[in-house]
């Protein structure tokens, strides 16, 4: 199989090979190769979205913010399309992929305002393509007998919504924020909305914490407190280098803290959560909270987020 896909193998009558389209496909090599900075046609979201026939296979140059695998605008509209607080109920965005996996993985992880070069196509005429590959894999493999049949699956942006995309060749961020802050900002488009009187079982841990850490007595908090879902360690916890919350160590008094209202995104939250806080790592926040749950997990920022479940566990962002 191509190094763009991934199997996972089922023991059935015959043998079924779950193709997951992750990555470009790469029977467009070649014409990526050629695809460069120079020689790119330079678009916008919207002409894509407009026009995806006639930009298919063309070697385009987009700027945008980037953000999970796909491109928008700029970065109000990363906001509009995250918090749904959008004029336009269609989502302006590009999906984006790429054959060489590093990249691809840099794409996934990054939230940069981005010059993104490579091959426009969409969603359908990517999976169309593997698709024509898959079915010449079949028909060798009836050909055979070896009973393999394979079965394509779009992983990423494409997985949920049809759309144009890019198969990137290059991507080079060009600075700037690429976080709204502010009063004005949240009531335009942020979705995080204070919650001024958070109850006891959501305070009580994150209060836990503080003392834990501040004193350097992880033990009454020990099997408590996790970090994207993972458990740590006491010793990791005061960690003074890797410890997430190496900024409350020592500190002589109790951070800032602001809890968030979940009401608004109960349908992306698990149902043992009960309430998300934010924990100054400075001195003070007072203009730099996050404005939107897709802030929770931002890198760089002055703050760190973590979800309160019902059992009394922090998991942090």
């Amino acid at each position: 199989m191509d190094d763009f896909r991934s199997a996972v193998n089922m023991v059935r009558p015959a043998l079924i090979v779950l193709a997951v389209l992750a990555l470009a496909p790469a029977a467009r090599a070649a014409d990526a190769a050629a695809c460069e900075r120079a020689a790119a046609e330079t678009v916008t979201v919207l002409q894509m979205l407009e026009h995806p026939k006639h930009f298919e296979g063309r070697c385009v140059r987009l700027s945008g913010t980037v953000a999970g695998r796909e491109i928008v605008d700029d970065v109000p509209s990363l906001y509009a399309y995250m918090t749904g607080r959008a004029t336009n109920p269609d989502p302006h965005y590009v999906a984006l992929y790429s054959a060489d996996r590093s990249l691809a993985d840099r794409l996934w992880s990054m939230r940069a305002n981005t010059d993104v070069v490579g091959l426009a196509s969409t969603c359908t005429a990517m999976y169309e393509r593997a698709q024509a590959q898959a079915d010449e894999e079949n028909a060798q493999a009836e050909k055979s007998g070896s009973g393999r049949e394979t079965i394509i699956m779009m992983s990423g942006p494409c997985h949920y919504r049809s759309g144009p995309a890019i198969e990137v060749v290059d991507a080079v961020p060009t600075g700037g924020k690429t976080r709204l802050t502010g009063d004005a900002a949240l009531a335009k488009y942020g979705d995080a909305f204070e919650l001024r009187s958070p109850r006891g079982s959501v305070r009580a841990p994150l209060e836990a914490l503080f003392k834990a850490v501040r004193s350097g007595n992880a033990a009454p908090v020990s099997g408590k407190i996790r970090d994207d879902w993972k458990d740590l360690a006491k010793d990791s916890l005061l960690d003074p280098v890797n410890s997430p919350y190496a900024f409350l160590l020592g500190k002589a008094h109790a951070p800032q803290v602001r809890y968030f209202d979940i009401h608004t995104r109960l349908d992306s939250l698990t149902p043992d959560i009960v309430g998300v806080a934010c924990i100054c790592k400075q001195d003070d926040c007072t203009n730099d909270w996050p404005i939107a749950f897709g802030d929770m997990d931002a890198q760089d920022v002055p703050y760190k987020c973590a979800r309160i479940t019902r059992d009394g566990h922090v998991d942090g962002y």
